[in-house]
């Protein structure tokens, strides 16, 4: 007799219920919820632990993804179980928040206005053109959260303080500004290619004036688009105003202002956006322009240069060829 097949919402109440049935209420409580995420709203099963203010979430789709590709239940609730114990471990070990650790652990990372005005409603922000610069608090380097406004007042701090120190701290990390050329080659070093193969692979970009700019890590690099510092640096190596192309939430690629034609670039943007970027890595469907004398960044969508021949399809080939990985 063939086992019951079941359809997603039927999945989410089975798992829930027998992870329910497999821990202790007094030490910890497991119930359905929404989880906002960057540019996302997902069903989650929201662990809260009895005394502890941290609820993580475990989210639902992946789950039901294995199923439908043949796991069995058992197995899937045998996965969650160790992954709620890994959570919990996690929370254990997470060190005590305080005003004097959030000096230290604060940054910012930048995201889409649109896509997240649920989230930004409690939340430290500040509006970026069409984004929103927010704050997350750094545990280690594999785990950091977004900072509430319910936080603030934790460390008795104001949005406004929050968002100063974050940025701050964001503007003194060191970033890496290079030619993309040089990050395709080290992502093909790190796949474990030959050196003649990446030299056939990347050979072509050699003339093309694009540069890859994040910070160290690589994660929610994009926010460096609004650090100050970094632009200027960025200027001063390039000796002349140029276009930001937001090509995650983790980097932007730097353009000179001479070269392409904003239209073309724009296109490319949005096809990209909609073709290979994963919804949570999403930015923004504009092209932005760095203003050495006012040392600002701004939309550049309606400003027309004139354009060299073939370069728009070169630069999108080698976005595609980079991907994104985050």
């Amino acid at each position: 007799m063939m086992d019951t097949f079941f359809e997603y919402e039927e999945f989410a109440e089975n798992l829930m219920n027998q992870l329910q049935a497999r821990t202790m209420p007094e030490f910890v409580q497991i119930r359905m919820g929404k989880a906002q995420k960057v540019n996302q709203t997902l069903d989650a099963i929201i662990v809260q632990f009895a005394d502890s203010d941290a609820a993580p979430c475990i989210y639902i789709a992946p789950k039901y993804q294995l199923y439908l590709a043949g796991y069995s239940m058992d197995a899937i609730i045998e996965e969650t179980m160790d992954e709620i114990q890994d959570v919990t471990d996690r929370v254990y070990e997470m060190p005590e928040i305080t005003l004097e650790s959030a000096k230290h652990s604060l940054y910012c990372a930048i995201v889409n206005t649109e896509r997240n005005q649920e989230m930004l409603e409690d939340i430290p922000h500040r509006q970026f053109e069409d984004l929103s610069l927010i704050v997350r608090y750094r545990i280690d380097d594999a785990m950091s959260f977004v900072v509430s406004n319910s936080l603030c007042s934790m460390i008795q701090m104001t949005p406004n303080e929050i968002m100063d120190l974050a940025m701050k701290n964001t503007e003194s990390m060191p970033f890496q500004y290079k030619k993309l050329q040089d990050t395709i080659a080290e992502q093909y070093r790190l796949a474990g290619m030959p050196e003649d193969y990446i030299a056939e692979h990347t050979a072509y970009y050699d003339n093309l004036a694009v540069h890859y700019l994040s910070n160290e890590s690589g994660i929610d690099g994009a926010v460096l688009m609004a650090s100050k510092p970094a632009l200027q640096k960025v200027y001063e190596q390039m000796g002349q105003d140029y276009f930001i192309v937001p090509s995650s939430r983790h980097e932007v690629l730097i353009l000179p202002k001479d070269v392409l034609d904003q239209e073309d670039i724009v296109e490319m943007i949005r096809d990209i956006n909609q073709e290979l970027l994963p919804p949570w890595d999403y930015l923004s469907d504009h092209l932005y322009l760095y203003d050495s004398r006012t040392q600002s960044v701004h939309i550049a969508d309606a400003i027309t240069q004139v354009q060299e021949p073939g370069i728009p399809t070169q630069l999108s080939d080698q976005i595609q060829t980079k991907g994104h990985t985050h």
